[in-house]
């Protein structure tokens, strides 16, 4: 399983506004790695979730197959981040050239 999202996140859940490789289009906050994504506003890449101590008691790891996560955040132009564009595998996998883009906001 490969999978793009651009996720929204609230208090509560998420919500892929976008995705390809996925049919959620809402996942509880239990199930979601792009919350740390917006709670730090920075960046989140892992290579095996199953070994981060921040994730590996996640649930998308079992329920969804979520092993390898990148994520990046969306951040609006008041410096509020609203959500993270991210890529998933179901396989550890190492990401290599990811940086904190530059450039506008939404």
């Amino acid at each position: 399983m490969r999978v793009a999202l651009v996720s929204l996140v609230d208090g509560e859940r998420q919500f892929s506004k976008s995705r390809v490789g996925v049919d959620l289009t809402e996942t509880p906050l239990s199930h979601s790695f792009c919350q740390h994504v917006v709670g730090d506003a920075a960046p989140l890449v892992v290579a095996d979730a199953r070994r981060d101590p921040r994730l590996r008691e996640n649930l998308a790891i079992d329920a969804l197959g979520v092993v390898a996560y990148c994520g990046v955040p969306l951040t609006g132009s008041d410096g509020y981040t609203l959500g993270s564009f991210c890529a998933v595998d179901d396989s550890p996998r190492e990401w290599s050239g990811v940086r904190r883009p530059v450039g506008p906001h939404l």
